[in-house]
């Protein structure tokens, strides 16, 4: 999955108006990690990291849950096809 494809999913909940204020800041931090100098895993469990406690929010609805869920099962996806 190319950083491009990233970005569109987490862009994609961003302009979702069910998603609380705070998790859309933390979804933005994840967008920033993206371009972060550091190698690609480094990068990845960042956002893996922001995007499990984003899930964990109460006041997200549960299909912002799912989004979020399904970019996290990719990512990891990505991990482990990169080892």
């Amino acid at each position: 999955m190319e950083r491009e494809d990233i970005v569109d999913l987490v862009k994609g909940i961003l302009t979702d108006g069910g998603v609380p204020r705070r998790i859309k800041e933390e979804l933005e931090q994840s967008l920033l990690t993206l371009n972060a100098s550091v190698d690609a895993n480094a990068r990845v469990s960042s956002i893996l990291s922001i995007l499990d406690e984003a899930s964990n929010n109460p006041n997200l609805s549960l299909g912002a849950r799912t989004h979020i869920w399904n970019i996290v099962s990719t990512l990891e996806g990505e991990m482990i096809h990169h080892k």
